[in-house]
């Protein structure tokens, strides 16, 4: 995954937990974001394992 898009989904992540603390309304987008952060720095390392698992989690934090 490039670099670029770990940023991206960093920065997303730090500027919802900020909305997170303010209204907790922002709580969905913000464990879907932590998901996905996880789950892209899995990828990132190569563990295709991990990475599987991290992919679930990304959906369950979606539901």
């Amino acid at each position: 995954m490039a670099k670029s898009e770990l940023q991206r989904l960093r920065t997303a992540h730090a500027t919802v937990a900020k909305l997170v603390v303010d209204d907790v309304v922002y709580l969905p987008i913000f464990k879907r974001l932590e998901a996905e952060l996880a789950a892209a720095e899995v990828k990132d390392k190569g563990d295709a394992v991990a990475y599987a698992r991290a992919v679930l989690a990304t959906q369950n934090a979606m539901l």
